[in-house]
């Protein structure tokens, strides 16, 4: 009785294990590709260029912390579509809605100023920073919210030493989803 109990859940797993396996493979979303190119890593390369050159005191972040790494596994990576920065300063600064805005409104090349040599866009495409500047121009960008939506953000948050303190949903955002395989 006990090696048919064993061998059921065997079977069981096996099962599920396929199910999961065919789920991943045909209809589970692996990436999102924003208007410019950019897929998760494209957006992990640009928060890590945001958080080195960026202002001090500030932390640029993603989503992907956010979960844990069971969840990672089981569950899929995050797909990275959050930009977060982290006020880590001890002056008692308050975001309000008319703040916020007002960043996104600015011009881009504040941040794209920044930009030399390859841009990685995705696991194996990248382009030279005046091609993506280029492209940032036939595309109609003016702002950084614009910016941040060709990439394929779609909020963006202010938090003060790890509480958020807004949170912005980044109009214009056109991801394509990549299903299946990495």
């Amino acid at each position: 009785m006990i090696d048919r109990i064993k061998y059921l859940l065997i079977v069981f797993g096996v099962f599920l294990l396929v199910v999961y396996c065919v789920y991943y493979a045909l209809f589970k979303k692996t990436d999102e590709i924003g208007f410019l190119g950019a897929g998760k890593i494209g957006r992990q390369v640009f928060i890590q260029t945001m958080n080195e050159y960026g202002i001090p005191d500030i932390e640029v972040k993603s989503d992907f912390f956010d979960h844990n790494i069971l969840e990672r596994i089981i569950i899929g990576e995050p797909l990275r579509t959050t930009i977060r920065f982290n006020i880590q300063n001890d002056q008692k600064v308050i975001f309000d809605r008319k703040m916020t805005e007002a960043y996104l409104n600015q011009p881009y090349n504040i941040i794209t100023d920044i930009f030399r040599g390859k841009i990685v866009m995705q696991e194996e495409y990248s382009l030279s920073s005046k091609e993506l500047i280029n492209m940032i121009k036939n595309n109609r960008i003016v702002t950084i919210e614009d910016l941040f939506a060709g990439l394929g953000f779609k909020r963006f948050e202010i938090h003060i030493k790890g509480v958020p303190q807004h949170i912005v949903i980044i109009r214009k955002t056109r991801n394509v989803g990549h299903v299946g395989g990495e």
